[in-house]
């Protein structure tokens, strides 16, 4: 059985690793962002190629200020909690920019875009799920019957959730 010290700890492994995962959707993003916005419809023709354009966004960040424009539109992240611009450099040298999708692009009509549902998780079904289980762990170790928590398993699934 874990502790409770173990339960917060791990609580905030998986609180952090969703908040990195969220970030680093966005920050691609962005990079699409600044990407699509220096792509001529001409590209290649009367300019560099899309591949140019996109190597030059990847090793060139600070000119076209994507990390202050990450840090203006995600709250509760500065620039200073972002990866390096090494790690994009290397990251878009693996995975060119030019091939990824946008995030709008991800979201169907009527499901709503999987970075919403992210950070519904982060916000309410992380943090109900792991009640639920520090109150069972807490309720066994006591000796007495696990209950109140109403987490649903699985995540979110098809249905609402508290929103505040």
């Amino acid at each position: 059985m874990q502790s409770q010290d173990e339960i917060c700890r791990t609580n905030i492994y998986f609180s952090a690793f969703q908040v990195r995962v969220r970030n680093h959707a966005k920050m691609v993003d962005c990079y699409l962002t600044t990407y699509h916005n220096q792509v001529g419809l001409l590209s290649g023709l009367l300019g560099p190629s899309r591949a140019d354009v996109a190597r030059e966004v990847a090793e060139h960040p600070e000119r076209y200020r994507i990390y202050d424009a990450i840090a203006a539109a995600v709250t509760n992240v500065s620039r200073y909690d972002l990866p390096h611009p090494d790690v994009y450099r290397r990251f878009f040298a693996v995975n060119p920019l030019h091939e990824f999708p946008t995030l709008r692009s991800t979201c169907p009509l009527f499901r709503g875009c999987p970075v919403n549902r992210l950070d519904a998780a982060i916000a309410y079904d992380l943090p109900e799920l792991l009640t639920a289980y520090k109150r069972k762990l807490v309720a066994l170790q006591t000796g007495g019957e696990a209950g109140g928590g109403k987490a649903r398993e699985g995540g979110r699934g098809g249905g609402g959730g508290k929103k505040k």
